[in-house]
C-alpha cells in the first residue's frame, strides 16, 4: 500500500478523471502504488491503486476497473470501509467519487505491508489478523447484507448468460454447494459485519503485528464463519493445517467451527471462481485462469472424504 512501483500514463483518461474527481481538483499528481497481479492469489487485481498528493496530504486511491462496472457499488464500498474504520480495523476514508469508481483513503506509513499467503502460516500473524476480524464482527452494522451462497448463484447466472468458460461439471458443483448452503442455513448462522475478502494482500501488517483491513468491495453483514474461511482457504492446504489454524483462531479445538470453516471455504471457491471466470468473459486478462484454479480447488474439496462428516458436524 506504500511502495511506489510504477507510474501510469497521466494521459490515461479514465485514471485522470477518477483522480481529479476524488481529489476535488484538476491535474493532481499521482503514481501507481501497487502493480496488479493475478495468479493463484489476487494482488490489486480489481483496481488501479494510486498514491495521490492532495490537499489532505498523501492519499491512497483505488479506481475500479472498467470491466467491473455494474458489479461493484463504489458508494456502498466507501460506506462499509468507513464502518470498518469506526471499528478500528481499517484506514480512514478521505473521499469518494462514485461515478468514477474511485475512493481515497488515508495512506498508512511505509512500515505497513501487504501479506502473502505464507505470512498467515505464522501463528502470531494469523492470530493478529483473526483478532482484527473479530473486532470488526463486534463493530457497527454495515449498510448491506451478504451471503456467499447467494453470490455463488448470482455469479453462476451471469456467467452462464455471458457464455463464460465454465467446467463441464459446473452444474454438479453448483448443486453440491446448494446442499451445503441448505445445511448451514438450517443449522442457524450469525450475521455480523465482515470483511469477507480472503486475499492476503488485502490485509496490511504493521509494527507490533498491528493489522489493518483494506478493500471492502464484498464486505457486509454476513456469516463470520465465512469471513474466517475466506482467509484460511488461501493459506491452508492439508487437513492438519486447517485444524491448527482453526485452533489458533478459536483458542481451542472446536469440531463444529472447523466444519463450518471447511464448508464455507468450498462455497467461497465456487463463488469467487465463478466471478473470476465471468470477469474473464468480459475481457479482463488473467481472470479466467484464476477462476479455473478456484473451481478446481472447489471440485477437489467437494470430493473430500470428510465432506459428509463436516455436514453432520455443522
Amino acid at each position: 500500500m506504500s511502495a511506489v512501483r510504477e507510474t501510469p500514463s497521466p494521459g490515461e483518461p479514465r485514471i485522470r478523471r477518477a483522480v481529479d474527481a476524488v481529489a476535488g481538483r484538476r491535474d493532481t499528481g499521482f503514481e501507481r502504488a501497487v502493480r496488479p497481479e493475478l495468479g493463484r492469489t489476487r494482488w490489486a487485481a480489481e483496481h488501479d491503486c494510486l498514491v495521490v498528493v492532495g490537499e489532505q496530504g498523501e492519499l491512497f486511491v483505488t479506481v475500479l476497473l472498467d470491466v467491473l462496472t455494474g458489479l461493484v457499488d463504489t458508494e456502498q464500498v466507501a460506506k462499509t470501509a468507513a464502518v470498518a474504520h469506526s471499528a478500528g480495523t481499517a484506514p480512514a476514508v478521505r473521499g469518494v467519487a462514485a461515478e468514477a469508481g474511485a475512493i481515497a483513503y488515508e495512506r498508512l506509513p511505509s512500515t505497513y505491508h501487504p501479506l502473502q499467503p505464507h505470512h498467515l502460516r505464522e501463528p502470531e500473524v494469523l492470530g493478529a489478523v483473526a483478532a482484527v476480524k473479530r473486532a470488526l464482527h463486534r463493530g457497527p452494522a454495515m449498510p448491506v447484507d451478504r451471503d456467499v451462497f447467494d453470490e455463488a448463484e448470482q455469479w453462476a447466472r451471469l456467467a452462464i448468460d455471458a457464455g463464460a468458460d465454465l467446467p463441464a461439471d459446473f452444474g454438479w458443483m453448483r448443486d453440491r454447494v446448494r446442499r451445503i448452503g441448505a445445511v448451514l442455513r438450517a443449522a442457524g448462522r450469525d450475521v455480523l459485519p465482515c470483511h469477507r475478502d480472503g486475499s492476503p494482500s488485502n490485509v496490511l501488517l504493521g509494527p507490533g503485528n498491528d493489522v489493518r483491513l483494506v478493500d471492502f468491495d464484498i464486505a457486509g453483514n454476513a456469516d463470520p464463519h465465512h469471513d474466517i474461511a475466506a482467509m484460511l482457504v488461501e493459506t491452508c492446504q492439508l487437513d492438519d493445517e486447517w485444524r491448527l489454524a482453526a485452533e489458533i483462531i478459536d483458542g481451542r479445538p472446536d469440531e463444529q467451527r472447523l466444519a463450518r470453516y471447511r464448508l464455507n471455504a468450498i462455497a467461497d471457491d465456487l463463488a469467487v471462481g465463478t466471478w473470476a471466470v465471468l470477469i474473464g468473459a468480459r475481457g479482463a486478462a488473467g481472470f479466467t485462469g484464476y477462476g479455473q484454479w478456484r473451481l478446481l480447488r472447489c471440485r477437489y474439496a467437494l470430493r473430500h472424504r470428510l465432506l459428509d462428516g463436516w455436514l453432520r458436524k455443522a
